[in-house]
Formats: structure tokens, C-alpha cells, sequence
């Protein structure tokens, strides 16, 4: 009893001077199939053009290139007949012979395609060094087709940022789109800007593109080296330019006035904000954001707290947070304190931890998002705290590390 006729899936559009891979379904039937015969017709008068035999048990029809010997044209018909930038069908028949004339399957569906050039992508030439924490990958679509009437454009596309392991960093997630023309014919510019870059670390970028015709193109960006000149901070610099009768203040502190209800007289580097101490700005600070296509505007920043002689609060206390801010909704850190041990075997230590709560602004309902930092052991009241935390786009890291350095009556070393 012959097999059921095959389902073809859907064909993307392909290069025909390269071939493709056409996928098929069979559902029911008894007979193994042994091969396959591709039937391809010019979409525009319904003629045949040739016939192709691949022998395989496998549900899928591995398609040569148009000028293959094992394609066989129809009388009077060449590769000149098979060509890119033209629409065609193909039916499928499947077999249980290697030969192609055995057990023959009823014809399949009829499955459209395109004939086209595979579409490039090209990035921009980036610099070997930049000296800021961002930076704008900028990559050229073309389509390559020269024929009025025929399209291929830019449905969606994805730009993935790697540092110098080869490790994914970050990702512009699927965007939806077509670009911006370029003046060029057949071409489209396409961006993303990724930020929080780190210091003294090499990354290069990848964009995939897929087209409206299913066509994918990818293109890996050169690299790119972060090299900030980290400036020593100071109080001040003063030129004296006596014969000009003026001196000269060059600072590198920007000063924000904040409230405190403790005394600030003699602050020695450190304010200290044990008990009912705060220290609250009210203004002259905001976080810095970016217009993240699809998106909106979204925050993107990296920040560090210093501090000592933490006071830990319960698990379950919400009112005595160490530090509330306002971004693109309202966050508050807590330091938590815990028992831990290794091992079941080992007596439990006092360890301490940041949690995060962030409450969107853009939620009807109070709903907050929930992190934790890495646990570390209790450390003593001289021992300085480095709590770490990084935005990006509303995906928050968070780390607490113990400083390498301790306090003494003159500062710290």
C-alpha cells in the first residue's frame, strides 16, 4: 500500500545557485521511504522546470544548487530557467526504492518560494579604544536584489554584546523593524547602543537579521577596548596667576546638598549614621537613561555604597532600610542578618546579606521585584563594606563584598 502525500512545510526563500533544505511531514502510512523527488514549477505559468531525486529515509529533501548535475530539467529547460529574483512552487512525491519508481506517495501541498541572494549585513568600523562606558554598534542591511518589484526587508533583528571570552554580556532582545534607509539602494542602517561597559575589557558585537522572506544574515562587529583615565579626585587644584592678578580652581567633585539630622562638623571622610542618623538628597542627582527602541526609556547605571557597622535588620522588617532611591520606580536595601553553615556537621555563624526591593512606577498594583546579594560571614564594626549594584533596563546584579581596607582613628588604610 503507497504512503500518504507529504506536507512540505514552509520553504523560506533561498540563493538556488547554493540549494536549501526542504523539510516535510508524513502523517500515517506503513512503507519506508527510501527517497524522495522534488517537482519545481515557474510560479508564473505553471510550468515544470525540473525534478531533483535525493535517496534518504530521513523526512527532509537536501535541495543542490541549480547548476548540480543531479537536477534534471525538463526538454528545453536550463538553469537559466531556475534563477534568483523569480518565485516559484515545488511539490514533493516520496518513494520506497532508492531509485524513485517504486511505492510512490501521493503529490504533496504545493509550497511557494522565493529565488533570492542571501542578504549581507555589514557593522560599522569601530575604534580600538573607547573612553566611555557605552557605545553605539551601528550595522548595514542589503538586500542585494536588483529587480523592480521583488522585496526582501528587515522584519526583525538582534545585536548580542561579548567580551573578550567570547561570554554574552548583554542583548538588545528581538527588535522589530525595518531600519532607516540609507540612500543607497537596496540598503538599511540598523543600531543599538549597549552602556555599563566595564573598565579595561575588550568586546565586539554580533547582529542577526532575519527578513520577511525568512532569510537570516549575521555579522560580528572588530573589537572594542574600554580605556577610562580614572581621575584621582581632590579637593581642588589652584593656579596662581599673580601677574594676571587672579588664581585659577580647577575641582573634579561636583557637590550635591543633602539633609542630615546628625552632626557634619568634623566628618573626617565619614559621616556617621548609627542610631536614628539619615542623609537624605532631595535633588541634583538622577540616574542616567537611554530610549531603548521598542522599549522606551530605560535605565542603565552601576552604583556603590561604602560604609561600616552596618545595623542588620530581620527578615522580616520593612521599615528599617538602609537605603531607599527613586529611579524608574521606588527601591529600598535592607541588610539582612542570617544563620549559616557549611555543612550540616558545622556549628551555624552569623552571616549578613543585601535583599532588594524595587516597586515600579508602572504598575496599578504594588507589585515589587525580589533580590538577593551573596551571603557573606558577620563582619566586625572596622571591617568597610562594598555594596555593589548594577540597572540594566530593570534587570538589577547585586554584590556585597568586604573591603580591603579597615578603620583607624586617622581614616582607613
Amino acid at each position: 500500500m503507497a504512503n500518504p502525500a507529504p506536507i512540505i512545510q514552509q520553504i523560506s526563500a533561498f540563493d538556488v545557485t547554493q540549494g536549501t533544505t526542504i523539510e516535510f511531514n508524513i502523517i500515517g502510512g506503513t512503507e519506508l521511504v527510501r527517497s524522495t523527488k522534488l517537482y519545481i514549477y515557474d510560479n508564473s505559468n505553471n510550468e515544470l522546470i525540473c525534478t531533483h531525486l535525493y535517496v534518504s529515509t530521513q523526512t527532509r529533501h537536501i535541495l543542490p544548487g541549480n547548476t548540480d548535475p543531479s537536477i534534471i530539467y525538463e526538454s528545453g529547460k536550463s538553469a537559466t530557467d531556475y534563477t534568483n529574483e523569480k518565485q516559484y512552487y515545488a511539490t514533493l512525491q516520496t518513494f520506497t526504492d532508492t531509485a524513485g519508481t517504486e511505492g510512490a506517495s501521493g503529490v504533496s501541498n504545493a509550497a511557494l518560494f522565493w529565488g533570492l541572494l542571501n542578504p549581507t549585513v555589514t557593522f560599522d568600523a569601530v575604534p580600538t579604544n573607547i573612553e566611555t562606558t557605552s557605545y553605539n554598534f551601528t550595522a548595514v542591511f542589503n538586500n542585494q536584489i536588483t529587480t523592480a518589484n521583488v522585496t526582501n526587508e528587515i522584519q526583525q533583528y538582534e545585536f548580542t554584546l561579548y567580551n573578550e571570552s567570547n561570554a554574552m554580556v548583554q542583548s538588545s532582545g528581538v527588535i522589530f523593524g525595518q531600519g532607516t534607509p540609507t540612500g543607497e539602494d537596496n540598503e538599511w542602517s540598523i543600531s543599538y547602543n549597549f552602556s555599563g561597559l566595564e573598565n579595561d575589557v575588550a568586546y565586539h558585537a554580533m547582529v542577526t537579521i532575519v527578513t520577511t522572506q525568512g532569510m537570516t544574515a549575521t555579522a560580528i562587529s572588530g573589537s572594542l577596548t574600554v580605556s577610562i583615565s580614572t581621575v584621582a579626585f581632590a579637593k581642588a587644584s589652584v593656579t596662581n596667576n599673580a601677574c594676571d592678578g587672579y588664581i585659577t580652581i580647577v575641582s573634579n567633585i561636583t557637590n550635591i546638598v543633602g539633609q542630615t539630622n546628625v552632626d557634619i562638623s568634623d566628618l573626617n571622610g565619614q559621616i556617621d549614621l548609627t542610631g536614628d542618623g539619615y542623609l537624605i538628597w532631595n535633588e541634583g542627582f538622577t540616574f542616567p537613561t537611554i530610549s531603548v527602541p521598542n522599549v522606551g526609556i530605560t535605565s542603565r547605571w552601576t552604583m556603590e555604597l561604602w560604609g561600616l557597622n552596618f545595623e542588620p535588620s530581620s527578615v522580616t522588617d520593612t521599615e528599617s532600610f538602609l537605603i531607599h532611591l527613586q529611579d524608574t520606580g521606588d527601591m529600598y536595601f535592607y541588610v539582612r542578618e542570617y544563620m549559616w553553615s557549611e555543612t550540616e556537621e558545622e556549628e551555624e555563624q552569623p552571616y549578613i546579606r543585601v535583599d532588594l526591593y524595587v516597586y515600579p512606577y508602572t504598575q496599578d498594583v504594588p507589585v515589587s521585584s525580589y533580590l538577593q546579594s551573596n551571603g557573606i560571614p558577620k563582619p566586625d564594626n572596622t571591617q568597610l563594606l562594598d555594596i555593589w549594584v548594577r540597572c540594566i533596563d530593570g534587570w538589577y546584579d547585586l554584590e556585597l563584598h568586604v573591603a580591603n581596607t579597615t578603620l583607624t582613628e586617622e581614616g582607613t588604610e
